[in-house]
Formats: C-alpha cells, sequence, structure tokens
C-alpha cells in the first residue's frame, strides 16, 4: 500500500503516516468526549470534580474547611440541645416562681384582713401550690431530670403525698412537725416554763421563772425590771435558765417588768409586765397588766396568774408558729432530719437524728452531710473552789468547798467536799479516786499547796490529793462544763505532752464527737450552749478534724471509716457543662435542693400541713406570719436564678449567630472552590461541541481521502 507523505487539514500539514492519523483523531475525539461528559456532569450537579483528587492542590483547603464546618455544625446541635433545656429550666422555674409569690402574696393579704375566712382557705391553697412546684422542679425534658443535678436520670423530688403523709415506716412533715409542736409546747401548754412561788428556801413574794426545755419551747435570754422588784440575774440550768423574781413590796402603779424570751425558730419576743391599781378596759397593745396587791406576797401572786395567761397565748400562737416553722428547716435542710429525743416529745430536751425515719423529700445528689469539726474524750464538770456557799446558784452547780469554810455557812464542816446544789437543797460529797473536774482560777484552789499550779487544770483526784490530768496521749481534748469560768467555759481543752498541761484549743470546734459518751453523741454549739443528737443507724458525717478530712457512718456502736473523704460539692450550675466553642463552655446544671428552692418549697408545705380552725387558729396566723412573707423573699430568690441562667440563654445565642455567619462565610470559600460557574461550562461545552463536531468531519474527509482525489 502506498503511504501518504503528507495531507491538508484546515490548520496545518500534517507529515504522518496513516496509523499515526487514525490514532491521533481517535485520541482527540476521545478527549473531547471526556471534556464534554464532565462539562456535562458540571453542568447537572453545579460541581467542579466528585473527588477531592480532582480538585489538585485546592484540596487540602476544601478538606479544611469542610472540617472547619462540620465542627461548627456540632456546636450548633449542642447549643440547640443546651438552649432547649434552658428553656424548660426557665419554664419550670417560672412555675415555682409563679406559685411560690401567689401564694405569700395571698398569705399576707389574708393576714392584713378582719376576716378570718381568708386564712382558712390557704392550706388548700397552699396544697395546690406545693403540688406545681413539686411538679416543676420534676421536669423531664428529653429524657433527662434537669433539676437532678449530674444524675439526670434520677427523679429529684419525692410525690407529694409521701412528703406530707409519709410511707410506711416513714414519717412525713405532717408527724414531723407535730414532734417538734408537742416538743415545744410541752404538756401544760406552758411553752415548757414554768412559774413557781415561794419554791423551796425561797420567800412566798419570789417568782422562780425556769424554762428548762432544753432546745424546745420558751428560752429565757432577759429580764429587765423598773420599780419594786428585783432579780439577782439569770442562771443556767442543766436544761435552760432560770431567774428569781423577787418582789421588795407591794409596788405601785407604773412598775414594769419586760421578759424576753428566745421562740424555737430563733426569734425573740418581749413580755412587757405593767403593774396598774386595778384593770379597766383593754390595756395597750403588747402589754400585760397585773395589779399591785396590799402585799408584796399579793402582787406577786397576781403577776403570776397575769404572766401565765400570757405566756399560754404566746405559746398557742407565737410558741406555735415558730416550732412549726423550725420543723420545716430541719425536715428539709437537715441531712438527716433531727427530731424530739425520747418519748413522749412533751418532755424531750434534746435533738437525735430522724435517720431513717423520715422520708427524704430530695433524691438527687449534693446534700451535703453534718461537718464535725472535733472529737473529745468526755467532758470534766467546772470545779469553783469557793469557802462560802454563793448567794444564787442554779440546780446542777458544783463547787469544791474550800478549807476555810465559815461557820454556820451551809459550807460549814465540808471542808473538801464537792457540794451540788438540788435547786432546793445542798447535798455534799467526798471526791473519789478518779473524779475529775476543771479547776478555776482562785488560789484558794491549792490547798493543800500542789507540786503542780493546778488553777484553770483539768485535775483529778488521786484518793488523796488533786493533781493534773494525765491522759496519757499527746492531744487528748476534753469538753469543759459551764462553770469553768473565763474563756474555758464550755470551752474544748487539749493535753499538752510537752507542757503537761491543759490549754483552751484555738479555733474552738463547733461541732464534736463524744467518743466516750455512750450511746457516742454529736454536739453543735451555738454560741450559747452545746446542743447533742443522737446518731441513727447508717448517718454519715464528714470528719474534718482528721487529716485528710474523712466520712465515716454509724454503724450502731462506732463511727466506722467508709474509705472515702468528703464529698466536694460543686456549685448546680457546674453539675451539667456543655462545650459550646473551642475551649469556651457553658454551665446549665440546676438541683432541687438550691435554696431559693428549698424557701419555696418548705414554707408552701408546712403551710399546707398545719391545719387551720378551732383552736389552732392562732398557731396557723402565726406560721403564716412567717410563712409568707419568706415565700415572697424565696420567690425573689428564684428570679436570680432565673436571671443567671438567663446570662447563660444570651450567651449561647451569641456562639449560635456567630457559628452560623462564620459556617455560611466557610461555606462561601469551599463553594468558590468546589462550583462550577454554570455560564462558563456552558461555553465550553458548547465550544468541546464544535471541536468535537469537527474532528468527525475532518474524520469523514479522511475516510474518503484516495490518491486520485489528492492528485
Amino acid at each position: 500500500m502506498t503511504s501518504i507523505s503528507g495531507f491538508y487539514t484546515p490548520s496545518t500539514y500534517q507529515n504522518t503516516t496513516a496509523l499515526g492519523q487514525n490514532l491521533q483523531l481517535r485520541k482527540s475525539i476521545s478527549d473531547l468526549q471526556t471534556d464534554i461528559a464532565r462539562l456535562q456532569e458540571q453542568q447537572a450537579t453545579g460541581k467542579k470534580a466528585f473527588t477531592h483528587g480532582d480538585l489538585g492542590s485546592e484540596s487540602n483547603v476544601v478538606q479544611g474547611l469542610r472540617q472547619k464546618v462540620s465542627g461548627l455544625d456540632g456546636y450548633l446541635r449542642t447549643i440547640s440541645q443546651v438552649s432547649t433545656r434552658t428553656e424548660g429550666i426557665q419554664g419550670a422555674l417560672d412555675v415555682l416562681q409563679q406559685a411560690g409569690d401567689r401564694l405569700g402574696i395571698n398569705g399576707m393579704t389574708a393576714l392584713n384582713t378582719d376576716a378570718d375566712i381568708q386564712l382558712q382557705q390557704i392550706p388548700r391553697e397552699a396544697q395546690g401550690a406545693l403540688e406545681s412546684m413539686i411538679t416543676a422542679l420534676n421536669s423531664n425534658i428529653d429524657g433527662r431530670y434537669v433539676f437532678a443535678g449530674a444524675e439526670t436520670q434520677t427523679r429529684p423530688v419525692t410525690n407529694q403525698d409521701a412528703i406530707m403523709n409519709g410511707t410506711p415506716g416513714k414519717m412525713g412533715l405532717k408527724e414531723f412537725s407535730q414532734l417538734w409542736l408537742d416538743a415545744n409546747v410541752g404538756d401544760d401548754g406552758m411553752g415548757r416554763l414554768s412559774i413557781t412561788r415561794g419554791e423551796g428556801v425561797l420567800a412566798p413574794e419570789t417568782l422562780s421563772l425556769k424554762s428548762e426545755g432544753g432546745v424546745f419551747g420558751l428560752k429565757l435570754r432577759g429580764v429587765e425590771i423598773d420599780g419594786s422588784a428585783s432579780m439577782p440575774g439569770l442562771y443556767e440550768t442543766a436544761n435552760g435558765a432560770r431567774g428569781d423574781l423577787t418582789f421588795t413590796g407591794p409596788g405601785a402603779p407604773g412598775d414594769q417588768v419586760d421578759l424576753t424570751f428566745e421562740l424555737p425558730d430563733g426569734t425573740e419576743t418581749t413580755i412587757v409586765m405593767k403593774g396598774v391599781s386595778a384593770k379597766i378596759g383593754t390595756p395597750p397593745t403588747d402589754v400585760v397588766e397585773y395589779e399591785i396587791g396590799d402585799t408584796a406576797e399579793q402582787t406577786a401572786i397576781n403577776f403570776r396568774v397575769a404572766l401565765e395567761a400570757r405566756v399560754k397565748d404566746l405559746v398557742a400562737g407565737e410558741v406555735s408558729g415558730a416550732a412549726s416553722a423550725a420543723a420545716a428547716d430541719s425536715f428539709f435542710e437537715d441531712n438527716p432530719p433531727r427530731i424530739p429525743e425520747g418519748d413522749p416529745a412533751t418532755g424531750a430536751t434534746r435533738l437525735a437524728s430522724a435517720g431513717n425515719t423520715t422520708v427524704k423529700w430530695y433524691n438527687g445528689p449534693g446534700m451535703p452531710n453534718v461537718t464535725v469539726d472535733g472529737h473529745i474524750q468526755g467532758s470534766a464538770p467546772g470545779l469553783p473552789a469557793l469557802n462560802d456557799a454563793p448567794a444564787n446558784p442554779k440546780a446542777g452547780d458544783q463547787f469544791l468547798v474550800g478549807a476555810t469554810p465559815t461557820g454556820g455557812d451551809p459550807f460549814d464542816t465540808h471542808a473538801g467536799e464537792i457540794a451540788t446544789w438540788d435547786g432546793t437543797a445542798w447535798s455534799f460529797a467526798a471526791p473519789t479516786a478518779g473524779t475529775r473536774a476543771v479547776a478555776d482560777t482562785n488560789a484558794n484552789w491549792d490547798s493543800p499547796p500542789q507540786p503542780a499550779d493546778l488553777r484553770g487544770q483539768i485535775v483529778e483526784y488521786d484518793g488523796a490529793n488533786w493533781q493534773v490530768f494525765d491522759p496519757g496521749t499527746d492531744g487528748v481534748q476534753v469538753l469543759a462544763g459551764d462553770q469553768a469560768g473565763g474563756d474555758r467555759s464550755d470551752a474544748v481543752m487539749r493535753w499538752d505532752a510537752g507542757t503537761s498541761s491543759w490549754s483552751v484549743v484555738d479555733p474552738q470546734p463547733t461541732t464534736l464527737i463524744d467518743d466516750n459518751a455512750n450511746p457516742k453523741r454529736i454536739g453543735t454549739y451555738d454560741g450559747f450552749a452545746w446542743t447533742w443528737t443522737t446518731p441513727e443507724l447508717g448517718q454519715e458525717i464528714d470528719d474534718t478534724s482528721v487529716t485528710p478530712a474523712a466520712t465515716r457512718v454509724w454503724d450502731g456502736s462506732n463511727w466506722a471509716p467508709t474509705g472515702r473523704g468528703p464529698e466536694d460539692i460543686p456549685e448546680a450550675r457546674d453539675t451539667v457543662i456543655a462545650k459550646v466553642d473551642d475551649g469556651t463552655y457553658v454551665s446549665y446544671g440546676a438541683r432541687a435542693n438550691e435554696t431559693a428552692f428549698v424557701d419555696t418549697l418548705k414554707a408552701a408545705a408546712i403551710l399546707a400541713a398545719v391545719e387551720h380552725g378551732g383552736d389552732n387558729a392562732d398557731h396557723y396566723h402565726a406560721l403564716a406570719s412567717r410563712a409568707a412573707p419568706n415565700l415572697k423573699s424565696a420567690a425573689a430568690k428564684v428570679i436570680d436564678t432565673r436571671t443567671a441562667i438567663g446570662v447563660t440563654e444570651d450567651r449561647l445565642n451569641t456562639l449560635k449567630n456567630r457559628h452560623e455567619d462564620v459556617g455560611y462565610l466557610t461555606e462561601q470559600q469551599v463553594n468558590r472552590i468546589e462550583k462550577a460557574d454554570e455560564y462558563e461550562v456552558a461555553t465550553s461545552l458548547l465550544d468541546a461541541m464544535n471541536q468535537l463536531q469537527a474532528t468527525y468531519s475532518i474524520t469523514g474527509k479522511l475516510s474518503q481521502l484516495t490518491l486520485a482525489n489528492f492528485l
């Protein structure tokens, strides 16, 4: 076959073989077909490429941008979830706030009207408000209880019926508060206060006022006298205080005695007793009138009758209301709650742990244990050394009779013995070996003189002499009695083996475990006296007196170690945290036991737990006068919580907008790289198709080429 060395094309001369011409045309057609297919795909999808490899050098850029978009989408999903939950929390708090605010307003309105019928409606309103509050605090959003802190699968608040009425074997608030009421009112309606005239060695014109309910009832705190009466002072007794009011004469109209008492909730009230020649009409508000008699004894009788009547009225109202409020405080705030120790409650003087005998209203995390900051190995009574009997001892007072008592004095012939005043008479006993006490700072104590100065030390009788008590272990602590004197009274003292002496611990513990008591007990100091409670099986305490601090559990005989330290309870908001940006987190947790919520719940609950009507009207009035204002202030605290969560919501909204803006701009950057220009694609496609058509035309002409045609 004759080969063709050259031929004419529309653009140039090609010098090649026939095989080469054929292959070149085939390749041109294939390339054009590929370009057309690619351009058609771009035209149909709007994308330049379908693999990152097709993007060439811009592939890494696109991958980075896509990763950024993905991260922003994740943050936006998180923000959406958090926003949903915070909106739910805000809605629940709105219900809580409005229920408390409305009940508080209605309660105060009822208190300010003469028609008691309005106040009678408050218990029923409180029931409804409490139901709304509990429902709100048990809000479940996306399968999560939002007021359960980190334990979002736990329903935080017990149902209303159990809280109010209890469950089998466990007290609810109604029974619990009744125990507190009984312990504070007493069995005679006098609020654990007794008023006796001419008792024991006292003259008929002397009245003894004794508040001996321990932590319960009316607590005598102060007396002011203007007129023909006198009182040496108030004296602490084993379970309270006593004051002996003596009328030095019949008195005169205008004489006044002000008696100040502490109520069960820690507030104070003053009874103003005013002498009058005769009771005419209604006395001024908050004044109790007593008639001046012909003799001091008759005036004392009239004073007592008037005071007892006023005390009973006070107990029926203010004392009862304060007792119910204090019960609600313990039920909702203490862990575990505390109840009067002993049966019947009317004779209780101390509190005990309710342990597992009371319904737990809150089931979530974050309930702190009782914190104990000291241990003692028993106590030692203060034992002042006196040669002569004091003028006004209190029941339970003890003294070491000095070496030289005055002849004819009650201490005469009892040198070296321990004298005890039982409230009416002195008893004497010689110290026995092992007797311990705190020596006062009186120099007469060292009689006969001892090798060491005993003043201010904890001492022990060895059968012949008093010696500084050596417990044998450095750091042993003992609680001094209230007669120890100065800064030693009711104080914890520590033994220093290096100096062989006792000193007052600084700083003083405020919560103690008495390791020598049987059973062991927990003591709390309120600045006035120590209150002791008995632990219940399973009760836990956080012992901070050891290093490191440890959590202990009462096993029935000892405070056993649990092997763990006190729980670090985070702030409620910090219990749930979400990452919403690179290095940015928001806290949006909530717990039903936050102060604002507890204050709201307990005020509504106690208003619902106490019945109104009959002899209980004054009680309920006094209770409402405390609970209604508390509801208003609690509602304000709820608003503060809502504001704090609202700040988080604003922050989330700002981040959401920013993420959306950045995401949009990032998507635009990706599109500029990945997206094909439809006009450019259309032009390129048309051009490619024209080239293909031209190539097909050339191919057709070549297929018809012969030597004759060529020549």
